[in-house]
């Protein structure tokens, strides 16, 4: 899943590079000018941090409760419920 997860993210980030290539092709440099880069791309990376921050968080919630999950539909043998008093 995190690779799914990631080679989503490393597409996504290929198409905006691509969109923002071919804005570039139409506007030239009029678009270093307009568009404020310097403030844009932390942006960028931070929404990326962000949203990876949330993936690893929803893995490692999905995991915590399947490994819970599993746990509770373990059948416990009989001689070992006994002595454990269950």
């Amino acid at each position: 899943m995190p690779t799914i997860i990631f080679g989503i993210l490393v597409g996504l980030l290929a198409l905006t590079m691509l969109a923002l290539g071919l804005v570039f092709l139409r506007y030239g440099t009029d678009l270093t000018l307009v568009i404020p880069w310097q403030r844009i791309i932390p942006l960028i990376f931070a929404g990326l941090g962000l949203v990876l921050i949330v993936a690893a968080i929803s893995t490692w919630l999905a995991s915590t409760k399947r490994a819970r999950h599993d746990s509770k539909d373990q059948d416990i043998p009989e001689d070992q419920a006994a002595k454990d008093g269950q």
